[in-house]
């Protein structure tokens, strides 16, 4: 069946008792959405995860495929760990997420992206953007969001094939930006790329079809920012390994 999702327990690991445990204190509001993204981090960085999912990236390589460690689906919410695989020159389009918290960890390759903060409804098709960051994120960099913080963003494999550690969890936001109206729990498409003003972006809804045959073959630099990030903040970082110097 189309769409039909399962509970998969593949990695069984001290990282993934880790987050569960984090995900079960997000849920009785003993963590707020902030100290839990900072947990994760935290998570991460004592857990050598370069070395312990070293098989799984190497066979996401190898295989040009994603590969499902750990999903659990529940009534009111679900939880993913998965590895990504983004093939040379395509890119995931501009999405935005509904009463969702993530952290992509770069594992293997450079993935290039843009990331923006939601302001406010324009309309119930569109909204007010502001660009955050634009740039590249090398091996063992994160980006995160949740409902009121990065929660748009587009990234892309460019020059060589990557893969990303991606983890979710649906449901558990307090508050939402919008209403649980025509929301998606995976991707919702947005374009930030055809209105705005000196200061902000209007990103505009689309269908994920539509956005992938505008997006998902065409380098992110093929369409100029409207407005320039303020700050271009560098992302947190969980390998102990320096940045590359750029060329």
């Amino acid at each position: 069946m189309a769409g039909f999702r399962t509970d998969v327990s593949e990695w069984r690991s001290p990282t993934v008792k880790a987050i569960r445990g984090l995900i079960t204190r997000l849920g009785r509001r003993e963590l707020t959405v902030p100290q839990f993204q900072r947990e994760v981090l935290r998570t991460y960085r004592g857990a050598d995860l370069w070395t312990r999912l070293g098989p799984h990236i190497e066979d996401c390589l190898a295989n040009r495929r994603d590969r499902i460690l750990w999903r659990e689906i529940k009534k009111t919410r679900d939880f993913t760990l998965q590895l990504i695989y983004l093939e040379t020159d395509t890119a995931h389009p501009p999405h935005y997420h509904f009463n969702h918290v993530s952290t992509q960890l770069v594992m293997a390759g450079r993935m290039r992206a843009r990331e923006y903060e939601r302001l406010a409804r324009i309309t119930d098709d569109s909204v007010l953007l502001m660009p955050v960051f634009d740039g590249v994120h090398e091996v063992g960099d994160t980006m995160q969001t949740s409902e009121f913080h990065r929660n748009v963003h587009w990234f892309a494999a460019e020059t060589e094939p990557t893969v990303f550690l991606n983890f979710n969890v649906h449901g558990l936001e307090p508050e939402t930006f919008e209403p649980d109206t025509r929301q998606r729990k995976g991707r919702n498409a947005i374009d930030p790329t055809v209105g705005g003003n000196e200061r902000h972006v209007v990103g505009h809804k689309i269908d994920i079809e539509k956005a992938e045959a505008k997006f998902a073959q065409r380098p992110i630099d093929d369409f100029p920012l409207i407005v320039q990030p303020e700050r271009n903040t560098r992302p947190q970082r969980v390998s102990p390994r320096p940045r590359k110097r750029a060329a």
